[in-house]
């Protein structure tokens, strides 16, 4: 019997393997291998759900200080075209103070034959709640049924605060800004509006000067 034996080989698949030894594939995965797969999936479950979550708290924020805003430049807008629209007239003059302005115009009042315009006075002031920023219109006219009304233009009204330009408070014509205006028969030469409001834990505040028109 020979010392060393040679183990006979076979072909298989065209390859030659040694006596005794068998190919072998295997299939499908292991264990091991499910758990690791499954563990990847919810991790990346919970990033995606995450990073959704995120998104929609900032869209939420966005939304609703964007809602804020909004209500701010409408107000501003209807307070910017009363102001260049001021009619100074015998009946009423131009007041204001630090959370209100009446502003004399010629305003649209309903009557018995429809609605006409009249003399008037358009007012605007941080509401008794003082959360919002209100616009009363009322009327001189005594023979008017409606003499007033009011609506709330913006609401998540922090502060409200108006100064107004007075060209004859120093010499040479210089412009200084005062916190009140009454008692005058003219008009300050602009009005500048300090706006602070807050919606959905998000505060927010800007600035707008008002020239008013010569008359």
């Amino acid at each position: 019997m020979p010392a060393n034996r040679v183990h006979p080989r076979h072909k298989v698949a065209g390859v030659w393997v040694a006596g005794g030894c068998r190919s072998s594939s295997r299939n499908g995965l292991t264990l091991l291998e499910l758990l690791i797969a499954a563990a990847l999936i919810a991790v990346a479950a919970l990033v995606v759900a995450e990073a959704f979550a995120a998104g929609f708290r900032v869209w939420q924020r966005a939304s609703q200080l964007g809602g804020a805003y909004a209500d701010s430049v409408i107000a501003l807008e209807s307070f910017q075209k009363d102001l260049c629209n001021t009619t100074p007239c015998r009946l009423t003059a131009f007041r204001g103070g630090g959370n209100w302005v009446e502003i004399p115009s010629i305003i649209t009042m309903p009557d018995t034959q429809g609605a006409t315009e009249q003399p008037g006075l358009i007012r605007y002031e941080v509401n008794a709640s003082g959360q919002g920023l209100d616009r009363l219109i009322r009327s001189l006219d005594v023979a008017s049924p409606e003499k007033q009304r009011r609506e709330t233009l913006a609401g998540g009204v922090k502060s409200v605060a108006f100064l107004y330009a007075d060209p004859g408070a120093q010499p040479g014509g210089a412009i200084t800004w005062v916190g009140e205006w009454a008692g005058r028969t003219n008009t300050p030469a602009a009005v500048k509006v300090k706006w602070q409001g807050q919606q959905g834990g998000e505060a927010f505040e800007f600035e707008r000067t008002v020239a008013l028109p010569v008359r």
